[in-house]
């Protein structure tokens, strides 16, 4: 009887921690090597967690690259979300946006925004995994796209982001 309270009870915490992806992902991004080519990002428009509209051109228009970053509100992704939030102070002219694609639901998405303690920072919904198949987006996917509308980064979260950012 001991054992299986010990084996509920692991049950119940891999289950409730919402988080069953591999949380540590490769070192290496395992996407075609196309995906690292410079490349047009195609316009598109997302609702915000503020049910707000983002518009890529005119995210560019104001600013002189937008990131994406793809959250599934794991404890990973709210590592990289903290080092973003911390840095993105050096970065004034380049627009920060972190993209929900597990959530589905506008609500939904702001629920986990809030209990993350990330409401201060722009989330967009990607409900309709359109952002998600337009970028190959999966967890910790991150996306600079530039002024002249190049994807010019798509890769897992790492520290060259602030390089190529360092070097706009």
């Amino acid at each position: 009887m001991h054992s299986i309270k010990h084996i509920f009870f692991i049950s119940l915490a891999l289950f409730l921690s919402a988080c069953v992806e591999d949380l540590a992902p490769e070192k290496e991004d395992l996407r075609k090597e196309s995906s690292f080519e410079v490349k047009p990002s195609a316009n598109f428009s997302a609702s915000t967690t503020t049910n707000d509209a983002i518009n890529l051109e005119d995210e560019l228009a104001s600013y002189d690259a937008v990131v994406l970053y793809f959250t599934m509100w794991c404890s990973t992704c709210s590592g990289h979300m903290d080092e973003i939030d911390y840095k993105q102070d050096n970065y004034p002219n380049i627009r920060f946006l972190m993209v929900d694609y597990v959530s589905g639901s506008i609500a939904q998405s702001k629920r986990s925004q809030r209990d993350n303690g990330y409401q201060h920072m722009t989330t967009l919904v990607d409900n309709n995994d359109v952002l998600q198949n337009l970028y190959d987006g999966k967890m910790a996917t991150t996306v600079i796209i530039n002024s002249q509308q190049e994807i010019i980064f798509n890769e897992l979260y790492k520290n060259k982001l602030y390089d190529m950012l360092d070097a706009l």
